[in-house]
């Protein structure tokens, strides 16, 4: 175990940007569309694990909305060729006068569930960086260093903290 305070930090760091292989199953288990609860027993660990994992890890959120964003450019570029096809279909059908056919497609095409974007980033640094920000107005007076300023290094140590006995699903 390493017992210098900057080795230690910088492994606690590093712990905020990757997934065991705890937090790796409930990824791929969320990512399957099973609940917190569900994904915590592939997991082994508590539901309430879980659910800390998907608000407060930065690795673990990171991960989940790189995935969305993934499934939502692969739905979106699918769609897209649908759409194209389906252009040239309206277009002859059109051209033959039949419109019942243009008008149900373009009833469908509003919808956009499928190419949605993440709500958040996609990398845990960003979601670092963002969370750094919010920092100053959970008014943790801890985090400020001599000249009252929030620190990258204290930034870390508080979402750390947010994550402690959790990173690991202990």
């Amino acid at each position: 175990m390493t017992t210098d305070p900057d080795q230690a930090a910088a492994e606690r760091d590093r712990s905020l940007h990757r997934l065991s292989a705890s937090q790796a199953l409930a990824v791929d288990a969320l990512d399957g569309g099973m609940t917190h609860g569900e994904a915590a027993a592939v997991a082994g660990v508590d539901r309430t694990t879980v659910s800390r994992w998907a608000t407060k890890h930065p690795g673990f959120v990171a991960e989940l909305n790189r995935r969305k964003a993934e499934r939502s450019e692969k739905h979106a570029r699918r769609i897209d060729e649908v759409t194209l096809l389906a252009i040239d279909v309206i277009a002859a059908s059109l051209a033959e006068g039949n419109t019942t056919l243009a008008v149900k497609w373009l009833g469908l095409r509003g919808f956009a569930a499928l190419t949605t974007a993440p709500d958040g980033p996609t990398d845990s640094r960003t979601f670092i960086e963002r969370r750094r920000a919010q920092i100053p107005t959970i008014a943790d007076m801890r985090l400020e260093d001599l000249t009252g300023a929030v620190t990258i290094e204290n930034a870390y140590a508080v979402i750390y903290h947010e994550c402690e006995g959790g990173l690991d699903g202990t």
